[in-house]
C-alpha cells in the first residue's frame, strides 16, 4: 500500500543526484515561525510533498488518512453491519472533513489535569505537547453513542469550541469511562509518510509516541 501510494512522487523529478546537495528555500507561513527556511536537501524533489514550512505535506497526509479510514472500514465491515464496530477520525487538524469526532481524543494527556482544564479558549487549538493525538480511531465490541460523541457531518458540522484543550480533556476522560463501563475496544492509529526511508518514519513515529 505504501509503495503504490508514494512511489508515484519519484516521477516528478528524475535528476537525483544531480540535485543532492540543492536545499529547500521555502519560509515557514506561520506567524510564529516568520523567517524561517527549512533548509532541507530536495534530492529528486520528493522532499516537497513531505515539507512542513510549506504545508503541503496536509494534502497526501490526508489522502493517506482517507486511504487506511477505507482499508479499516472494508476489513470491519461484516462488525459494521451489526453495530459492533465503528472507526472514525480523530483528527484535530481537519475541522470539516466528514466522519471526523467533534472533539478529537487524545490517546494519551502529557499534562496534568488541572493544567489542561485551566486552559480555556474559543477556538480550536493547535497547541503542541499538550496530547498525543492519533488520526483514527477503531471501536469493536460496539459503537460509540453519537448523541455523547458526534461526528461531523453535512447537517452536523463541527462546533467552534468543540475541540479546545479543556474540551479534548474532559472528552478523553469520558471515552475511557464509557469503554469500561460498556465493555468497548479501542485501538488508535497514527499515519506517517515521508519521502525518505523507513528510518525516517521509525523517527516521526518516535518522536509522535514520546510526545
Amino acid at each position: 500500500m505504501t509503495l503504490r501510494t508514494m512511489s508515484s512522487l519519484a516521477i516528478l523529478d528524475k535528476a537525483g543526484p544531480r540535485h543532492a546537495m540543492a536545499t529547500c528555500q521555502i519560509q515557514s507561513r506561520n506567524p510564529a515561525n516568520k523567517g524561517k527556511t527549512c533548509n532541507s536537501n530536495l534530492g529528486d524533489f520528493t522532499h516537497f510533498a513531505s515539507c512542513k514550512l510549506s504545508g503541503y505535506h496536509c494534502k497526501p497526509h490526508a489522502v493517506l488518512e482517507d486511504l487506511v479510514q477505507a482499508c479499516i472500514k472494508d476489513a470491519f465491515k461484516h462488525q459494521r453491519a451489526k453495530a459492533s464496530a465503528q472507526v472514525v477520525l480523530t483528527e484535530d487538524k481537519r475541522k470539516t472533513v466528514y466522519q471526523n469526532l467533534h472533539t478529537s481524543l487524545p490517546s494519551s494527556i502529557t499534562t496534568s489535569g488541572a493544567d489542561t482544564l485551566a486552559i480555556e479558549i474559543t477556538e480550536d487549538d493547535d497547541t503542541l505537547g499538550k496530547f498525543t493525538q492519533p488520526d483514527l480511531l477503531l471501536i469493536t465490541n460496539g459503537t460509540l453513542p453519537s448523541e455523547e460523541f458526534p461526528i461531523t457531518t453535512k447537517k452536523n458540522p463541527r462546533k467552534l469550541n468543540a475541540n479546545s484543550i479543556s474540551n479534548r480533556a474532559r472528552q478523553f476522560g469520558n471515552f475511557i469511562d464509557h469503554c469500561a463501563k460498556n465493555g468497548l475496544k479501542y485501538e488508535y492509529f497514527d499515519v506517517h509518510f515521508s519521502h525518505k526511508d523507513d528510518k525516517a518514519l521509525e523517527n516521526n513515529e518516535r518522536i509522535k509516541r514520546t510526545g
